[in-house]
């Protein structure tokens, strides 16, 4: 189980960064530009289970991560798909590598402002920065407004991800992931404005972002179970 505090911005970016970035099979309907996300997390987990194969494996502790995620479909599903993943803890990146094969690398993430600290969200401000050897992604003078209601139910995740047999001597085998996240407590959710900086090597596929103005979401309190729904295709 995770639970803890999220930031999110939403902003609007060129249909050419998706194309580099994501399978045409898990494209939504093609348009001048995309809507997609950058997310910051802080987050406690706690295991709900032992797995008895891992005695040593940490059954609670903290993570940082940071994603990108675009709008994906699948058949007749909606979802999203988070392409960019990284975190602070070699404990969450094994688990989420092995278990559903999540992109995740290592990372420098840096959390910054009353954001973060506060109990009381309205009126904080503050941002986050992800740093790897490519580039840098930041959310940057995020302001929170006011409080807008409850959290909102997770969109599925879809992950493609490729299985490998004896290590290449066998076919390898192509999966797509379909998970949902079980909601426990939505949280409380807060609205305002940021902008998203990036500044990745032209080279990578997040290399056509720069700078942009973003819509933000601050959710704190929420409770996630992550596995326990899970659908192969």
């Amino acid at each position: 189980m995770m639970t803890g505090r999220v930031l999110t911005a939403w902003f609007d970016a060129p249909w050419e960064v998706l194309d580099a970035s994501m399978s045409p099979d898990l494209w939504p309907k093609q348009a001048p530009s995309v809507r997609i996300r950058l997310r910051f997390y802080e987050l406690r987990f706690r295991a709900l289970a032992r797995n008895e194969g891992q005695p040593l494996a940490p059954v609670d502790g903290r993570f940082r991560e940071c994603a990108v995620g675009f709008p994906a479909r699948f058949l007749d599903m909606d979802g999203e798909a988070s392409l960019f993943l990284w975190t602070d803890s070699d404990t969450y990146l094994m688990w989420a590598r092995e278990a559903f094969g999540w992109p995740v690398a290592r990372g420098g993430i840096e959390l910054s402002g009353s954001i973060w600290t506060s109990p009381e969200l309205a009126g904080t401000s503050g941002g986050g920065k992800l740093e790897d050897a490519w580039g840098s992604a930041e959310i940057a003078g995020a302001a929170v407004r006011e409080r807008a209601g409850q959290g909102s139910p997770s969109a599925l995740w879809f992950t493609p991800r490729r299985v490998l047999r004896r290590a290449g001597l066998d076919d390898d085998v192509r999966e797509l992931l379909v998970v949902r996240p079980t909601v426990r407590a939505v949280g409380a959710r807060y609205v305002g404005v940021a902008s998203v900086i990036f500044d990745f090597d032209e080279s990578h596929p997040l290399g056509g972002l720069g700078e942009a103005e973003a819509e933000i979401e601050l959710v704190d309190g929420f409770e996630l179970v992550v596995g326990d729904d899970v659908e192969v295709w």
